[in-house]
């Protein structure tokens, strides 16, 4: 009779496990949708249904698993935010944020908690999950090059049905090339999606040991050649990274010096080809030096949007103390000092103001410069060290810690699936570890 009911235990957890797991690769898929699917209209983001849905199954499964950690994030940020900064204007879109926070937290770290063992296999579904990704933006690619159609499955599934000459899928490279996307609606959330896997790719091309020695080269090449097409310069950047984590200790000078030129040549050509990155490289240089002064075109959004929100935190530590303002208050901010910062003929579309264009902008907006202090060392303090070998466990949590630093980077949104996904396998990993060594 146990054995009956321990046998039907098991298999309600393994259902519920790949569900939960469908449904993260789901709210991978959709991140940069909005809130449209096949016509319907949500009340939030589609990948974020994908969390609430996680949630509803961990309830019903009584499967939350509370983590000291997560009690001491929250405790900063409620204490932080209600109760040194206080505000009655604040506090409807605090507490939201707020409850949104622990949801996400919850589910992805209750996920990885119950099935901490499984991170070897989860990562393995993943991969596979981007080698389809990949391939469909290789398509997307050679069709949008050779026969000028554009095949965008993101706008099907968002119900727009657009199959040809969608303004999100153009020539930019030379005018013949366009930059791949995949399912998602712009190349900087596919590199997000992606760099993880390019992070196993590299492992498996350069044969550096043999933790993913069971992946096929062809596949880890497919990858690999699918987020070069991006044309990514945050992607590029998040590449950068990813060869100095695998071949920083072990490799020798020559396989070294030989990844340091192939990345260069990668970054030449991207600059001769994309030359409207090129010019926001220029733009940012230049408006660097007057930044007040500049009157700002599209040419030089990405550079006013990083700035402006750099500013705008740099005010907010002013008025805090160096203490910041509260969870969510970013955008507050920003409608309160921007117009002191820059005459209104400057300001294009108060961009990124929502999510300040980088979380490390957002955190010291936000939380001030401990909140930073915090953040960087939670970054580095769970990085695991393996003493004696690389294990998959210690591999993995490196992967997840170059993912994390370039979403950090150029991305402020707090809740979002990828970043809570990564943030857990990269904290069990470290655990793991921990008791491997």
């Amino acid at each position: 009779m146990l054995d009956s009911i321990s046998i039907e235990k098991n298999r309600w957890d393994n259902l519920i496990y790949k569900i939960s797991l469908g449904l993260f690769l789901f709210g991978f898929a959709t991140i940069g949708f909005g809130v449209f699917l096949f016509g319907l209209e949500f009340p939030t983001n589609i990948s974020t249904v994908s969390i609430y849905l996680i949630f509803i199954l961990q309830l019903v499964s009584n499967s939350f698993r509370f983590s000291k950690l997560l009690f001491v994030i929250w405790g900063f940020i409620f204490i932080q935010t209600f109760v040194f900064n206080w505000s009655y204007i604040n506090f409807q879109s605090s507490l939201k944020h707020f409850i949104g926070l622990i949801i996400f937290s919850l589910v992805c770290f209750s996920f990885f908690s119950k099935n901490r063992f499984k991170i070897y296999s989860i990562v393995q579904v993943y991969y596979n999950f981007c080698f389809f990704i990949a391939c469909l933006a290789i398509f997307q690619f050679f069709l949008f090059a050779i026969f000028k159609l554009s095949f965008l499955p993101q706008n099907i599934l968002s119900g727009s049905f657009a199959f040809q000459g969608s303004d999100s899928f153009r020539a930019e490279i030379l005018d013949i090339f366009p930059r791949a996307v995949g399912l998602s609606t712009e190349p900087a959330h596919y590199v997000a999606i992606l760099l993880p896997a390019v992070y196993i790719s590299i492992y498996t091309l350069t044969g550096t040991n043999y933790l993913f020695n069971r992946n096929n080269k062809t596949i880890a090449s497919i990858i690999l050649f699918g987020f070069i097409i991006s044309f990514s310069l945050v992607g590029y950047f998040g590449l950068g990274l990813c060869l100095f984590m695998i071949f920083r200790k072990k490799i020798k000078i020559s396989l070294l010096k030989i990844c340091a030129l192939l990345l260069g040549f990668i970054l030449l050509l991207y600059f001769i080809l994309q030359s409207s990155i090129g010019d926001k490289v220029y733009s940012f240089i230049s408006v660097s030096k007057d930044i007040t002064g500049t009157e700002y075109t599209s040419s030089d959004q990405s550079s006013f949007a990083l700035l402006s929100n750099l500013l705008v935190a740099g005010e907010s530590l002013k008025r805090s103390n160096f203490m910041g303002t509260g969870l969510n208050t970013h955008m507050i901010t920003y409608d309160a000092v921007i117009s002191n910062i820059f005459f209104d003929s400057q300001i294009i579309a108060e961009l990124n103001k929502e999510d300040a264009g980088s979380m490390f902008i957002r955190i010291t907006s936000e939380f001030g410069l401990p909140g930073l202090f915090v953040f960087i060392w939670f970054l580095f303090h769970y990085k695991a060290m393996s003493i004696t070998y690389v294990s998959s466990n210690s591999a993995i949590n490196n992967m997840c810690l170059v993912f994390l630093i370039m979403y950090c980077t150029r991305n402020g949104a707090y809740l979002n699936v990828l970043f809570f996904f990564f943030l857990s396998i990269y904290y069990y990993t470290y655990i793991i570890s921990l008791k491997e060594n």
